[in-house]
């Protein structure tokens, strides 16, 4: 398995655990997020356009 311990002991005890392999993915330049509209922060940030939360730097 590909996790890392630190991934390992976060997800041990969970009762699901999804694994996605995607292929043919395109590395890009990392970016800031702008969360000011979502007030319940998870692992997990569901967004319908990424250019809604890109910041600009």
């Amino acid at each position: 398995m590909l996790l890392d311990a630190g991934l390992k002991k976060k997800f041990s005890g969970k009762r699901y655990l999804v694994l996605i392999t995607i292929k043919d993915f395109e590395t890009i330049k990392p970016f800031k997020i702008d969360r000011s509209e979502y007030g319940n922060m998870d692992d997990w940030l569901p967004v319908e356009n990424i250019d809604k939360v890109r910041m600009v730097e």
